[in-house]
């Protein structure tokens, strides 16, 4: 895994480091790489795909009240993209999978 340098600034106090400053930008990038994601898979996900016999990604989609129009502008694609992959049973491309994953604040494992 590459990681890109963060420029930090240290502030000393009595010529011991207290503090380091980073740009904001980092720092949510930082704070975003070290949230945790519950793998697991709600009850709420899991009965909708039974119910409705959908695909994960259509019942991900719809418990984070998203419309097929709100997601696809959210990764930078159609709506039709967005429902053909909800019926397909094909993989999606691993890029495509973690940029859909991202948008539903969830792992790429709770898609498939």
């Amino acid at each position: 895994m590459t990681t890109t340098p963060i420029d930090v600034q240290i502030i000393n106090q009595g010529n011991q480091p207290a503090f380091a400053v980073m740009p904001y930008s980092d720092y949510l990038a930082m704070m975003q790489s070290t949230q945790k994601i519950d793998p697991t898979i709600p009850h709420a996900v899991a009965g909708l795909c039974v119910r409705q016999r959908i695909s994960l990604l259509a019942a991900w989609r719809i418990h984070r009240g998203l419309s097929q129009s709100e997601l696809a502008e959210m990764i930078g694609m159609t709506q039709a993209a967005i429902a053909q992959m909800e019926r397909s049973d094909r993989r999606l491309q691993r890029r495509t999978l973690q940029r859909l994953a991202d948008a539903l604040s969830v792992v790429p494992e709770q898609l498939v």
